[in-house]
């Protein structure tokens, strides 16, 4: 009995005949491929989604862990010792809890933050004149929590109380300055109008067209800047809606041509370095370079040459700004030597040479410049992802004779840099060692949230294998 027999074209278009048995047997090959795929993608599936229900069955519910949490920050503020600080903590938290939708948490927090203050009663608090500082910016921190926690005629309410002739913290201009932080700008502009001194009326012409921006009134921002007559103050607003119209719209040039209007030259300088930075940032490095031509300030152009360096390498580029470096630097020598210390921190880092990023930073003398140079490394690794570089870099500061609370901010740091790459042992490891309370009580809220958010993607890998 004959066999069946199949074609396979061949190029010339002949045909390779082949037996219906062995064509059997290829398809059959064929499957026997496709289920073995399948399986191996199936038990992928099954392991990820494995490895998601153990995560979330080891974890408490959502309502304990938030309770847990509470009692932790809320044992950090009873260390705190000064009032003021324990008032501005509690009104952290309940931001913070009122962010992730637990108002009861957020209540609580607010009534203890308000229950820490205590009324001016004329006798000196803290070492400040007659406790008005304090006070006056403990109502503060309680209006914008208020504020922030969906109480808006609560916070204006709080803020009134704040004494307007308290001559310490020149309680009128306070008030403007909130009013104008929580968009109220018509109580913002009254009182105002209340001040009677001419030069603090003009000094919250800026500050109410921060309020009318953060609003999103660009219109109303822009009169009240052209109601401004001092230079600075002028470059001051003009330069804030013109950084607001760049991150709403991304119109570079429309940014420059607003810079480039700007009355005082110093406040024009200091924006087009801002620029130079957005530019390079950006990759655009072209269009920096073209900006930086305009700039004439010598100091000025050397710093926006190093913010065009942080982001994009040049050959020499290093030694030439180091040249450009003469005796009109050694005011802001240090600045400018920690400056050019972070770009080569970077790049080595980046490189993947981390044992000669670390050779270089310990080689410089220890000092409060030096240590924000490093922070600054440290947040670019974590944005990077590069856990082992921020690692090196954060083990500089500790190790070194940095103020206590640049170590504390270095290891709040690298808490969320062990929580984003999962290493949540470790995470609580670094919050444990951190001194100061009010940086401790950051670091909580960073690795919570972190956690949140992978639960919630575990969940989401759940959901999809079902």
């Amino acid at each position: 009995m004959s066999g069946i027999s199949g074609n396979v074209g061949t190029a010339d278009g002949g045909g390779l005949k082949i037996d219906g048995t062995a064509q059997d047997e290829l398809n059959k090959g064929v499957q026997r491929d496709r289920a073995t795929e399948q399986q191996s993608n199936r038990a992928t599936e099954q392991q990820v989604t494995a490895l998601a229900q153990e995560r979330i069955q080891a974890q408490v519910s959502s309502a304990e862990r938030e309770d847990q949490l509470f009692e932790r920050v809320a044992g950090l503020v009873s260390i705190i010792s000064r009032k003021s600080c324990q008032v501005k903590a509690w009104t952290e938290i309940a931001v913070f809890f009122s962010s992730i939708n637990n108002s009861e948490k957020a209540k609580e927090a607010l009534e203890k933050a308000q229950g820490c203050h205590t009324p001016y009663s004329g006798q000196c608090d803290e070492g400040l004149p007659g406790g008005l500082v304090a006070v006056g910016h403990e109502l503060g921190y309680i209006a914008e929590a208020q504020a922030a926690t969906g109480c808006k005629e609560v916070a204006i309410q709080t803020i009134n109380t704040i004494n307007p002739d308290q001559r310490f913290i020149q309680g009128r201009y306070l008030r403007v300055k909130l009013k104008a932080e929580i968009g109220d700008i018509g109580g913002c502009q009254k009182e105002r109008d209340l001040l009677t001194s001419p030069a603090k009326k003009k000094q919250c012409l800026p500050v109410i067209v921060r309020g009318q921006i953060k609003k999103g009134d660009t219109q109303g921002a822009k009169e009240t800047a052209g109601l401004i007559s001092h230079s600075l103050f002028k470059s001051i607003a003009i330069r804030d809606i013109a950084m607001h119209l760049f991150k709403q719209y991304g119109d570079v040039n429309k940014l420059i041509d607003s810079v480039e209007k700007l009355p005082d030259i110093d406040e024009k300088n200091d924006a087009l370095r801002q620029v130079i930075r957005i530019l390079a940032e950006s990759n655009k490095i072209k269009r920096a370079k073209q900006v930086l031509a305009q700039i004439k300030d010598k100091q000025v152009r050397v710093y926006s040459e190093i913010a065009i360096a942080e982001f994009h390498e040049e050959s020499g580029d290093i030694k030439r700004i180091t040249g450009i470096a003469t005796k009109a630097f050694m005011e802001t020598y240090i600045k400018f030597r920690v400056s050019v210390l972070k770009v080569q921190l970077k790049r080595k880092i980046k490189s993947g040479d981390i044992e000669a990023a670390k050779v270089l930073a310990k080689g410089c003398n220890q000092c409060s410049a030096k240590d924000e140079a490093l922070l600054s490394v440290v947040q670019s690794c974590i944005n990077s992802g590069n856990i082992k570089g921020a690692d090196a870099m954060a083990e500089i500061i500790l190790s070194g004779d940095a103020y206590e609370y640049t170590k504390d901010v270095a290891l709040r740091l690298l808490a969320g840099a062990y929580a984003r790459s999962g290493d949540f042992p470790k995470a609580r490891e670094a919050i444990n060692d951190i001194s100061a309370a009010e940086e401790r009580i950051k670091a909580e809220f960073e690795v919570y949230r972190i956690r949140e958010e992978r639960e919630k993607e575990d969940k989401a890998k759940i959901l999809a294998a079902e």
